[in-house]
């Protein structure tokens, strides 16, 4: 996004942040490089969908705040005018505790209390005021945005924090054909609970998750390049290989052979 209304940096020490509202019209496409700072990205207006490697990985709309974590290089696509609140935040204590949100683009939450939205009005509100001591009241609402988005987020975890044991099981037992029934008896959970407390807190069901955990190890085996596909897709406990190159293609948005040849 090339356009902004407001923008500011400030930085103490090995603490840095930045923060944009960005205004564009229909059908605008943004794309970013990796970069050291971790994103959080508020929907005011529009939806769009962002893009790692050609793959959709979420579509965020209106109210949803969207993480982006360091070093992630994404493209996202958006249909309809928009507008958004974009905080950027580098320190190496945040990036620490961030490890809980995961490695992937995913919608935090949906901020249907409206807490955000009056922040970023009032710092849209603020923005007008010329007098040279406002950035000072610039940054502190934009910390006082960024601990509402983290705190909320720490308060979601805990309350989801039942089934915390059946993500760590999913991350060192991907290859297995698990079943969802088994995962949620891990966790005290009938079924139909569980099912419904992932996709509330990780924003897709317990197989997707674990189909993208098997696409990103067989991007890592086909990138060392020691395997053959089929090997690959047994290492990662698919035996059909046409299954295993249309998962691949769906998560990681290419071929696997096309990875092959490239490299």
């Amino acid at each position: 996004m090339d356009s902004f209304t407001v923008s500011g940096f400030e930085s103490l020490n090995q603490f840095a942040l930045r923060f944009n509202i960005f205004r564009e019209e229909s059908g605008h496409t943004y794309s970013t490089e990796p970069s050291s700072y971790t994103r959080f990205a508020y929907i005011q207006e529009g939806y769009a969908d962002f893009f790692v490697n050609e793959c959709r990985i979420v579509r965020a709309r209106p109210h949803d705040v969207v993480f982006i974590p360091p070093e992630t290089a994404y493209h996202s696509i958006w249909p309809e005018q928009c507008c958004l609140f974009v905080i950027d935040v580098k320190m190496d204590d945040f990036v620490t505790s961030m490890q809980n949100y995961g490695d992937e683009i995913r919608i935090l939450y949906t901020d249907t209390t409206g807490v955000l939205e009056e922040s970023i009005e009032k710092f849209q509100e603020n923005s007008a005021d010329e007098n040279s001591y406002m950035w000072m009241e610039r940054v502190s609402i934009v910390a006082h945005i960024l601990s509402t988005i983290v705190r909320t987020q720490q308060e979601r975890m805990n309350t989801h924090s039942q089934i915390s044991q059946s993500i760590v099981y999913l991350h060192y037992n991907y290859e297995k054909d698990t079943s969802v029934g088994k995962l949620a008896e891990m966790c005290s959970f009938s079924e139909s609970q569980f099912r419904r407390l992932f996709k509330e807190y990780y924003g897709v069901s317990p197989i997707h998750y674990r189909n993208r955990l098997r696409m990103k190890h067989a991007e890592r085996l086909l990138h060392d390049g020691n395997m053959t596909t089929a090997q690959v897709a047994r290492n990662v406990g698919i035996d059909d290989v046409k299954y295993f190159t249309k998962l691949y293609k769906r998560y990681i948005g290419k071929s696997p052979n096309r990875k092959k040849t490239e490299e």
